[in-house]
């Protein structure tokens, strides 16, 4: 760790003449966000879908790989805008690692595989191999495109209100205030919540039962609440369905039938695309989603169910199966 904290002060801080501005800290926390997806797809030995044994090694390993490979063009303020890796950019990672975790393991020499990968020699050979199969054209998208970049404004001494995402406002208000109570009171019988987290849902449930404004405090901290809802009983978002505004029950009812409909991982997928591109569903119901087709969680029957209420009302915005 020492090690590494000094290489990291050493090689990626600006330069003096140079400040950490808001491009900076952005592309830092893009490039977590394409770290997190990688490990996320590598797998695990627990839920039986890890690649293999060399994650801390062909994570990073694959990582620098794409970055070599692409000439360091991997658009980074995508990443940051959507908050996420996109599915192509995301299934092209995995490849690779498929490939690098089988390199590793032929090319070490001996069978001490993480040490190796400890050694420079290790990232020279994976770098220079010239026999990786991949198709650059499959990641186009994710490039940063060179005849019309993208240009980003450098702000200082930002404000709350310019720091505070519209990502992180609309998904802590699309929640109803009826179910941050609940999640208040969820909080309070488990114990997952801390006295000041229970009273700031029940605080964020006034302001957004009487439309007063939210402050920047309350979205930061209930986006943390959300977190904890998310990781530990994600069903209860699903509660929120049932308490949404009438007008957004009928809208959702005027989708078509789809109760036969299979949902798969492939559906999934097209689903996640389309709302990426559309931006209707709430934004909690995107990342389940999202974390299905990327494996993160996986496709159970309940999940199924919110699925298809996703699928009914996507149909009624103009999605087509």
């Amino acid at each position: 760790n020492e090690k590494n904290y000094a290489q990291f002060i050493a090689k990626n801080l600006p330069t003096s003449a140079k400040k950490i501005n808001n491009v900076y800290y952005e592309d830092v926390v893009a490039k977590a966000i394409l770290f997190k997806n990688a490990d996320a797809r590598y797998g695990t030995k627990l839920k039986k879908n890890n690649i293999g044994e060399l994650k801390s090694v062909v994570v990073p390993y694959t990582i620098g790989l794409l970055n070599h490979l692409v000439n360091g063009k991997l658009d980074l303020y995508k990443i940051w805008k959507y908050q996420m890796v996109s599915l192509s950019l995301s299934d092209f990672i995995y490849n690779l690692m498929v490939q690098v975790n089988q390199f590793i393991v032929s090319n070490s020499p001996s069978n001490n595989y993480l040490e190796w990968g400890k050694k420079e020699d290790c990232w020279i050979a994976v770098r220079d191999n010239k026999n990786w199969h991949y198709n650059i054209e499959d990641i186009e998208s994710d490039l940063i495109d060179e005849k019309n970049p993208v240009v980003r404004k450098i702000t200082i001494n930002a404000s709350d209100d310019d720091n505070q995402t519209e990502h992180d406002t609309d998904l802590v208000k699309s929640i109803p205030y009826q179910l941050w109570n609940k999640i208040a009171d969820w909080g309070t019988e488990t114990g997952m919540l801390t006295l000041n987290q229970q009273t700031k849902a029940r605080d964020i449930a006034h302001n957004i039962r009487f439309n007063h404004r939210l402050t920047s405090g309350d979205i930061s901290r209930g986006m943390e609440i959300f977190e904890i809802v998310y990781t530990n009983n994600y069903e209860m978002l699903q509660e929120a369905d049932s308490l949404v505004d009438v007008s957004s029950n009928e809208a959702s009812s005027r989708g078509k039938s789809c109760d036969d409909v299979e949902i798969t991982i492939e559906l999934l997928k097209k689903m996640v695309q389309w709302d990426k591109e559309h931006r209707v569903l709430q934004d909690w119901k995107f990342r389940v989603m999202y974390d299905v087709v990327t494996g993160n969680r996986e496709l159970n029957e309940k999940l199924k169910i919110g699925f298809r209420v996703n699928l009914k009302y996507l149909l009624s915005r103009g999605f087509k199966i």
